[in-house]
């Protein structure tokens, strides 16, 4: 069908035999799946995570001051 010979498929291996195929770098973005395409997972402006730094009830030397 189509010119999809055993001749024209060999003409296509001759004419590409020298090529190398290209690298990808695939890019993963993380999301959910909705009905009709990916929604991202992304918060903006992204939160701020404070830490608990100054626990007396962890720390000893904190507990001591």
């Amino acid at each position: 069908c189509c010119g999809t010979t055993p001749d024209h498929i060999k003409a296509i291996a001759a004419a590409v035999a020298h090529l190398t195929p290209k690298g990808r770098t695939p890019h993963f973005a993380p999301s959910a799946s909705s009905l009709y395409t990916a929604q991202p997972l992304a918060t903006e402006p992204p939160p701020s995570i404070i830490g608990e730094r100054l626990n007396a009830n962890g720390s000893r030397a904190f507990r001591d001051l």
